[in-house]
């Protein structure tokens, strides 16, 4: 894993339950993680970090 990893929240975060994202353009990876739980991190490549942002924004997602 890399080893400085600079997580990054939202402003509108209120609470300490937040999502929190990594970017390591060197590697091409994205990592996100809960702020409750920050030992626990999913992993993404750019690409699919890339399709996922467009289907958020194209509201491809029923929540």
């Amino acid at each position: 894993m890399d080893d400085e990893l600079n997580f990054e929240r939202s402003s509108f975060c209120a609470n300490s339950c937040c999502l929190e994202v990594a970017l390591v353009p060197r590697t091409g990876k994205v990592y996100v993680r809960n702020s409750r739980n920050p030992g626990t991190l999913m992993t993404f490549s750019a690409e699919e970090w890339r399709a996922f942002l467009a289907g958020a924004k194209g509201n491809e997602f029923d929540i």
